[in-house]
């Protein structure tokens, strides 16, 4: 493989992912969808509906319930019925940690963005190899590069291009708290902004990845964009309710980041950086497989 010609990939797969209807619709889905579930959240603070101590009270409740959830200790009747016994509170602490030793209403913000932004990556960067395998140009294509340059230089691409999309959407929530919640000082907000904006961008790599694996074996983006749909969707759904028939079922929710990328927001950073690495580890693991398969594949 040639360094220079990936860069060459990487480097022309934005105008090009930008002129088709995929790239654009990534922008607005991603930057509209985030900047509403942003929303939804402080419009119960700014409209004064809910008071800020209960605000913070539900958080702590529906944090540590989801920590529970995602680390695997029950479904969610298991999960109440474990915190109602005390046999939980170290998801408790956690929470604590996130709503108190951290700005309540942005930690709260970033773990709902923490749950829909595999979401967007799914129906953002389902495109990159899966078109131009429908229309036959990828064999054109092959004439200059070769198929591992290509996938490589087409993921580099999109997991760039996605990188700036998401820390965009979040450096924007970080200003907005700065400007309108005069809950904070910057001197809080920017720290905890700058580790979501860290955690955020190596969180999306594994799924641009899956994405990658995806498209360069399925020659439809449609089909592409429905199956990475639901494989982010599918599993960690299928994992919850498993684990209420049968707890070792529950496993399945590790063929996805969905059971290390909680721990990205840990407040130990020992936890943090083993988190990283298992994502970095399904980005590797992804790739692989997908190369794999698109190596010995006819075009």
């Amino acid at each position: 493989m040639s360094p220079r010609r990936i860069r060459l990939v990487t480097q022309y797969s934005f105008p090009a992912f930008l002129r088709n209807g995929s790239g654009v619709s990534y922008v607005v889905v991603t930057i509209i969808l985030g900047l509403l579930t942003a929303e939804s959240l402080l419009s119960l603070y700014e409209s004064g509906l809910v008071p800020l101590k209960e605000l913070v009270e539900f958080l702590e409740t529906s944090l540590s319930t989801l920590l529970a959830v995602a680390s695997l200790r029950g479904s969610f009747a298991q999960v109440g019925e474990l915190q109602e016994q005390g046999l939980l509170d170290t998801y408790g602490e956690w929470a604590v940690y996130l709503l108190q030793s951290q700005p309540a209403l942005l930690s709260g913000v970033f773990a709902l963005q923490l749950i829909v932004v595999p979401l967007f990556i799914a129906s953002g960067a389902f495109n990159q190899l899966s078109g131009d395998l429908q229309y036959g140009a990828v064999r054109y294509q092959l004439l200059r590069v070769t198929r591992a340059e290509l996938f490589l230089g087409r993921f580099l691409g999109m997991a760039i291009f996605t990188w700036a999309l998401i820390s965009s959407l979040l450096i924007s929530l970080v200003v907005y708290f700065g400007l309108k919640i005069d809950l904070y000082t910057w001197g809080e907000i920017l720290p905890w902004g700058a580790r979501a904006v860290f955690a955020f961008g190596v969180l999306s790599l594994p799924y641009v990845a899956l994405c990658s694996l995806i498209s360069a074996n399925v020659s439809s983006p449609f089909g592409s964009l429905v199956l990475s749909s639901l494989a982010v969707v599918v599993v960690p759904s299928l994992a919850v309710w498993l684990i209420s028939i049968w707890k070792p079922l529950g496993n399945l929710i590790y063929l996805l980041p969905w059971g290390v990328q909680h721990r990205l927001f840990h407040p130990d950073l020992s936890q943090v950086a083993l988190a990283g690495l298992a994502c970095l580890g399904y980005t590797a693991v992804y790739l692989a497989i997908g190369y794999f398969f698109f190596r010995k594949r006819d075009l």
